[in-house]
């Protein structure tokens, strides 16, 4: 497989578990990183209730701040080992097709470092209803490597949804020596 899927936890074992069980019935080849930050670690009896899951679970303790939740997420990426990936919400729902075409865009277009997946907000009150995209942006082509580190960080949300190649990622989180300089 090419890719594999982070979720990055903060409490809502309930949500976790919702997404988990869509993914088990979309039967998900991909290998699943749960990087747990909740101040209770997810429930060892529903990690092993997933049939078709292939699921990779650490717990860090509890993320007091944004410090702590970059370190969860780089330790999540270092047990990375397939050349894309993708990090997601535990209260959101996948569309696995979406993520496969993403994974070959990727495959075949060398020159691009991510797919954006178009993410969209149903909403079931009081009748449903499908919301406009919420992280659809323009390619970022600044010529300046931290220009384009610090356009794509200022939204946070432009790395969730997104198929990412994992070298970049990784040493995109692994040189954040300093994140107050990225979220000012």
């Amino acid at each position: 497989t090419l890719l594999t899927l982070i979720v990055p936890l903060f409490d809502r074992h309930s949500l976790t578990h919702r997404v988990l069980t869509n993914l088990d019935k979309q039967k998900c080849e991909f290998k699943i990183i749960v990087a747990d930050g909740s101040e209770d670690p997810y429930p060892e009896e529903l990690l092993d209730s997933y049939e078709n899951l292939r699921i990779d679970y650490f717990y860090s303790g509890y993320d007091e701040d944004i410090t702590q939740f970059i370190h969860k997420l780089s330790k999540a990426i270092n047990k990375v080992y397939t050349p894309f990936c993708m990090l997601f919400d535990n209260d959101d729902l996948i569309d696995l097709k979406g993520v496969s075409n993403g994974v070959a865009f990727l495959a075949e277009n060398t020159d691009y470092s991510s797919y954006q997946n178009d993410v969209r907000v149903l909403d079931k009150r009081p009748e449903f209803t499908l919301g406009d995209s919420l992280y659809t942006h323009d390619s970022i082509e600044e010529d300046d490597a931290f220009d384009r580190i610090k356009k794509s960080i200022y939204d946070f949300n432009s790395f969730n949804y997104a198929v990412l190649r994992t070298p970049i990622i990784r040493c995109l989180l692994d040189s954040i020596s300093n994140i107050s300089v990225f979220f000012c």
